[in-house]
């Protein structure tokens, strides 16, 4: 079980999207301001950021990272330095922002996002 919040097994089994863990150096930039963050881990719905700074749930923000372009999210929850973001643009155009990343994280298109 992991000290971080919302990673325990319990809840993984009830999450929509399995996790996956990463370590990648980034920011999150809410209007003017631009902070730093680490990324723990990824989804197609979202990401678990760490940053040395208390964010409201519900706050609009873009999360820049490298070589993939601002993805838009808001706060979906706040544990000290944890940080739950869900990204607020579709699905299949976080996936595609990743590129070839995505089929490495195991990001799988849905099947509403087949071309007909």
């Amino acid at each position: 079980m992991s000290d971080i919040p919302g990673m325990s097994d319990e809840t993984e089994e009830q999450r929509r999207f399995r996790r996956r863990p990463v370590l990648w150096k980034g920011y999150v930039q809410a209007a003017s301001h631009r902070f730093t963050c680490l990324v723990r881990n990824v989804t197609p719905g979202g990401m678990l950021v760490e940053l040395d700074l208390s964010l409201a749930t519900g706050v609009a923000l873009q999360v820049v990272l490298p070589d993939i372009r601002p993805l838009m999210a808001k706060v979906a929850w706040s544990s000290g330095v944890f940080h739950g973001l869900s990204f607020t643009e579709p699905e299949a155009m976080v996936r595609a922002a990743f590129g070839k990343r995505a089929e490495s994280l195991g990001f799988r298109k849905q099947p509403q996002d087949a071309q007909p």
